[in-house]
């Protein structure tokens, strides 16, 4: 029970929330509150999409120096 507790702590510490969710029956049967699937896609999204930019920026960069490198040739 110690393990449980502890874990529901650094959820709370590092700003996860729990989702609630209830079951009827079957497993794939579940209801998840929109609100927080919302907020949850939200956190994801504000911590995803600047790194996955910056990646598409160097990327890019990294594609225009090869084609720099190929126009200049060897040896320049």
């Amino acid at each position: 029970m110690a393990g449980k507790g502890s874990q529901k702590s650094f959820a709370s510490s590092a700003g996860v929330e729990e989702i609630e969710f209830e079951t009827h029956g079957e497993i794939d049967d579940f209801y998840i509150d929109p609100e927080a699937e919302k907020r949850l896609l939200r956190k994801l999204d504000w911590r995803l999409i600047p790194w996955l930019c910056l990646l598409y920026l160097i990327s890019f960069l990294d594609r225009t120096n090869i084609g720099n490198a190929k126009i200049q040739g060897p040896g320049s």
